[in-house]
């Protein structure tokens, strides 16, 4: 409903815009806008002539200290979290610095996001792969 409110093309649960609402739709996003953090101090903003630098994102795999590849755990992303804490050249902690593929995906966003605020308290992307993980991740931030 808030697609076709908009002028785009709806077809059950596609959604198809032509370049012209897309940039009408570009053109009204602020050139800057603030990320704000749990500690003010960190609070950032983003765009015009800022750099914000933040951790990768997603990575299903990481590279353990005998030089291993193997799937991410939850440990893993906490000592992730803990390390962009600690690190002054990073303005976030970013979430899914890695993928703790020992929790079933249905729950894995609530880890994640609460690895996020345990051990940092800096600005961090919220989960938005849906509706409900997105509310989830705005209740869990408070």
């Amino acid at each position: 409903e808030l697609w076709k409110a908009v002028g785009a093309d709806v077809r059950q649960t596609r959604v198809r815009i032509d370049r012209a609402l897309l940039m009408g739709l570009v053109s009204k996003v602020p050139p800057e806008f603030t990320l704000h953090a749990r500690n003010p101090e960190r609070t950032v903003r983003v765009g015009g002539k800022n750099s914000i630098f933040v951790p990768m994102y997603g990575a299903p795999y990481v590279r353990d200290l005998d030089n291993k590849r193997r799937y991410g755990t939850l440990p893993d992303l906490n000592n992730f979290h803990k390390m962009a804490y600690m690190a002054p050249a990073l303005h976030s902690s970013s979430s899914v610095i890695c993928e703790p593929m020992e929790i079933a995906v249905p729950k894995r966003h609530l880890h994640i996001i609460h690895s996020a605020l345990k051990h940092s308290d800096k600005p961090f992307m919220g989960i938005v792969t849906s509706k409900e993980r997105a509310e989830d991740t705005m209740a869990m931030a408070g």
